[in-house]
């Protein structure tokens, strides 16, 4: 998103071949963040209000820029259409209305380099002043409103992953504090580059330290996942000595497709009421039967607890008799506890 704003500018006030360009990032940026979508508004809104914007309609190269724009995000519009509008659901699952105070927080830790920024440039001359130009005044307009939107509506909606929202703003926030500084005066410029690099080593450093020291568990959060999918892999080639084709059931089986050694496919399917996050629509009860497959509980539940109805809704004739109870102990102590149902290969 952050390489659409200056094609933006020079689209309407440099070139008008860059339309295209802005074309081509805005639609990336749109598949990537859907969060994206809220500059479109603006932008839009600009090209109409203005004189400079409303220049656009003669240029054949706007009409691509559309053109361009709609295809690259069809087949994601296609996508969603046809599953219900999963990806928004899941967003609007997470919300709930309700005064949030934790919205200055989720700001503050993505926008704390505009306040970095301030510390190191006012100290050496940097003055705040107006816009004084069509163009920054331009980014303004477009980068200003939704921010604060967004700050409107988590201010009294509680949940939602509020810093994944502002992502796409937090690269853009260090350019648009620089709009409202006058920054002539100041000249060592090396200088506070050299100091913004060391910064950024420290914080990087911190990181690391955080996860390697394992501080308050950020290091060892789901470490058990991997080893887990390793032994159930083992599990299986053991009994039938052949490659784990199918895993199912709880919600540890789709951590098996990326970290068991025989990257097996999940059993679920689609369905526009559960919306699941992981599913395999290709998937026959045949292929099952004829492979073989792995299904898991969810944690914490044994054989005598476990139903396993939502693999027999999908697959009524798969025969789930061979359990057992699986437990598995982590570095920290604790008992990971399943059942696991096999449907041996033909």
């Amino acid at each position: 998103m952050a390489l659409s704003i200056p094609f933006f500018i020079k689209a309407i006030y440099d070139n008008k071949k860059y339309w295209l360009l802005l074309a081509l990032f805005c639609g990336l940026a749109t598949i990537s963040k859907y969060s994206s979508l809220s500059f479109y508004l603006f932008m839009l809104s600009y090209i109409l209000i203005t004189k400079e914007g409303r220049k656009a309609f003669k240029y054949k190269e706007f009409y691509f820029s559309i053109l361009l724009f709609i295809c690259i995000i069809a087949p994601n519009a296609l996508w969603l259409y046809e599953h219900d509008f999963a990806a928004f659901d899941w967003v609007g699952s997470q919300i709930d209305p309700g005064l949030n105070g934790k919205i200055f927080i989720a700001f503050l830790s993505v926008f704390y380099p505009v306040i970095i920024m301030g510390l190191i440039l006012f100290p050496l001359g940097g003055k705040i002043e107006s816009p004084n130009t069509k163009e920054k005044r331009a980014v303004i307009f477009v980068l200003l409103p939704p921010v604060f939107i967004i700050f409107i509506y988590f201010l009294f909606n509680n949940g939602g992953r509020i810093t994944e929202w502002l992502q796409p703003f937090s690269i853009l926030a260090p350019l648009l504090t620089l709009l409202f500084i006058n920054v002539e005066k100041i000249k060592c410029w090396n200088k506070i580059n050299l100091g913004l690099l060391s910064f950024a080593i420290l914080v990087v450093s911190g990181y690391v330290l955080v996860l390697t020291k394992d501080i308050r568990g950020a290091g060892s959060k789901r470490n058990y996942i991997k080893p887990i999918s390793l032994e159930l892999n083992n599990l299986w080639q053991k009994h039938y000595n052949v490659p784990l084709k199918y895993v199912g059931g709880g919600n540890l089986s789709e951590w098996l497709i990326f970290y068991a050694p025989d990257h097996p496919k999940i059993t679920t399917k689609w369905s526009n009421q559960q919306k699941p996050n992981v599913y395999n629509v290709d998937i026959t009860e045949e292929n099952i039967i004829t492979d073989g497959g792995l299904f898991l509980s969810e944690s914490g539940m044994n054989c005598q607890q476990a139903d396993f109805s939502n693999v027999k809704k999908d697959f009524p004739t798969l025969n789930l008799s061979q359990k057992y109870d699986y437990n598995f102990i982590t570095k920290q102590g604790e008992t990971i506890t399943l059942c696991l149902a096999f449907v041996p290969p033909k």
